[in-house]
This record gives structure tokens, C-alpha cells and sequence, in this order.
């Protein structure tokens, strides 16, 4: 009966332990590590026509003078950070992007997460050919 009751003790402090170390991992900010990783995993879980219907809407709305920009920009700042100030960052261009691929046909319901702002840094880099995007 000892034993029993030290097992569940044990197992009792593992879980709260890990629950502890998923706490702390949430409330830190991101790295650019972390982000680059997050884009990076969020872009291979998008179902490949949604993928490719995005990258096309994207690709088809960007003049050539913003595909150049935006080029320019996310090889100075990186794919963590590059959206964070282009166009006015995430809640001015970046809704515009979000729109276009909206319009296209390509709604929030089609990711996992149910939610665009998720995936379209990703969608945006592969339009303009700073992450491949696989056939």
C-alpha cells in the first residue's frame, strides 16, 4: 500500500512539474528561434491545394515593386521578424494579405488553428520565393 500511494505521489509532482515548465515556456516571449520554428511547422501542416490556392492569390495581388520590398526585407530582418514593420506590420499590410488570400476562396476554417493571422507570414514568403514551397 506504501508503494501505491509513493507511485501516485511521484506521478502527482512529474505532472505538476511539466505543467510548471509548460507555463514558464508559455509566458516568455519568443525567440526569432522560436518563431522561424513555429512559421516553419505551421507552413508544412497547411493541406497542399489550400497552400498553393494562398501562394497563388498572394503572388497574383503583388506588384513587382512590393514583391521586391518585401524580398529586401525579409532577407535583412530574417522570417522571424520581417512582418512585424513592413507596410504598417501585421495589423495594416498584414491584413491586407490576409484579405487577399480571403478572397481567393481561402478562409480561416481550412488551417488548424481556425485562424489566418497563424499561417500568412509563411504563404507570403513562399509568393515571393523565400521558402519553398514544395509542388
Amino acid at each position: 500500500m506504501a508503494k501505491k500511494r509513493e507511485d501516485v505521489r511521484t506521478r502527482i509532482k512529474a505532472k505538476l512539474k511539466a505543467k510548471k515548465a509548460q507555463e514558464e515556456a508559455a509566458a516568455r516571449p519568443m525567440t526569432d528561434q522560436d518563431w522561424a520554428a513555429t512559421n516553419a511547422a505551421r507552413f508544412a501542416e497547411i493541406p497542399k491545394a489550400v497552400k498553393w490556392k494562398a501562394i497563388r492569390a498572394i503572388r497574383k495581388a503583388l506588384p513587382d515593386d512590393v514583391r521586391d520590398a518585401l524580398v529586401r526585407r525579409i532577407r535583412e530582418e530574417g522570417t522571424a521578424r520581417w512582418w512585424l514593420r513592413f507596410g504598417g506590420g501585421h495589423f495594416v499590410w498584414g491584413m491586407c494579405a490576409r484579405n487577399v488570400i480571403r478572397e481567393a476562396g481561402v478562409t480561416d476554417d481550412m488551417f488548424r488553428t481556425g485562424n489566418l493571422d497563424d499561417y500568412y507570414v509563411p504563404i507570403v514568403e513562399a509568393a515571393v520565393g523565400e521558402r519553398k514551397a514544395s509542388p
